[in-house]
């Protein structure tokens, strides 16, 4: 186990999720290693790789703690053994990290500090910039509830980090990134992620719950770590933000999304004037598994 010596009154388990991503995770855990507040605890776990990795990272990073996982449920599966693993450590906070992130070397010590100064903080995570992005360009500073049609968005378009870098934390209604750091008591009071989803919108929803039991959470712009949210998709934001809504808004709106989705698809499916894309199939097949209660991984 890689127990690192402390003397900071907060204890931190860092946890990176991995598959399938070796050599590149060395940079992650290089970065982690060398953050200048660095974590008690740093574990790896392997989520069903059956590559060879694991033995590689073992032998890159001897003092790592790297745990092999057996089956592959899907990344949010992955992400709650990583929660487990951590909190089952003698910690007062955990940081998520998922295999392809690169920490800048300040990250762990703001993101703790700013945890430290205020009790009331379930959760905080860092400004996202694309990696190798000479600009520093940002992919998001922050995720509201739109109180009028509880769609989830992510704030306005941020700019650069050296625009945010120096402002103040700000509040968010719900968490998506790379790098999380939680209060090791808001964690277990929202845990486990729902592992329905099977791939994005775990923690959007497991941020939504711990901000429902009262625990605020926040951007620490100070804070940054570099890595790309990959591909969308619109059977997945369909079908997951469905179950969202209908576990944690009032009932009347999940009844305005259905009615919102079926509109969508039928706009395109009955004009003759318009073929239907990609998108309106894929919106269909996320409305009709989420009616029927069907989950796991997206259809091929």
């Amino acid at each position: 186990m890689a127990v690192l010596a402390s003397a900071h009154s907060m204890k931190i388990a860092a946890g990176v999720l991995h598959y399938k991503n070796w050599p590149e995770v060395r940079t992650t855990i290089d970065t982690l290693l060398g953050q200048t507040r660095p974590a008690e605890h740093l574990l790896v776990i392997d989520h069903a790789s059956h590559d060879g990795s694991p033995g590689h990272i073992r032998e890159a990073f001897p003092d790592v703690e790297v745990i092999e996982i057996d089956s592959n449920r899907g990344p949010i599966a992955g992400m709650n053994h990583v929660l487990r693993e951590t909190l089952a450590r003698s910690v007062d906070a955990v940081l998520l990290v998922t295999d392809d992130t690169r920490l800048e070397p300040d990250t762990l010590k703001t993101l703790v500090e700013r945890l430290e100064a205020r009790p009331s903080l379930g959760g905080v995570f860092a400004l996202n910039a694309y990696p190798g992005d000479e600009g520093q360009t940002l992919i998001h500073h922050g995720g509201y509830i739109d109180s009028r049609t509880w769609h989830l968005k992510f704030s306005s378009e941020p700019g650069d980090v050296a625009e945010w870098s120096a402002r103040a934390p700000h509040p968010v209604d719900w968490i998506e990134a790379p790098a999380m750091l939680f209060r090791a008591t808001a964690a277990r009071e929202a845990g486990p992620l729902n592992e329905s989803f099977y791939y994005r919108d775990g923690e959007t929803e497991f941020t939504i719950k711990m901000r429902s039991r009262g625990w605020e959470l926040e951007c620490v712009p100070a804070a940054v770590v570099h890595t790309d949210f990959g591909e969308n998709s619109i059977y997945l934001n369909t079908r997951n933000h469905l179950e969202i809504v209908r576990r944690h808004a009032p009932a009347r709106f999940l009844a305005r999304e259905l009615v919102r989705h079926s509109y969508l698809v039928a706009r395109d499916v009955l004009n003759p004037r318009r073929r239907p894309s990609p998108d309106t199939w894929n919106r269909l097949r996320g409305l009709i598994d989420f009616t029927r209660r069907r989950w796991g991984p997206p259809p091929e």
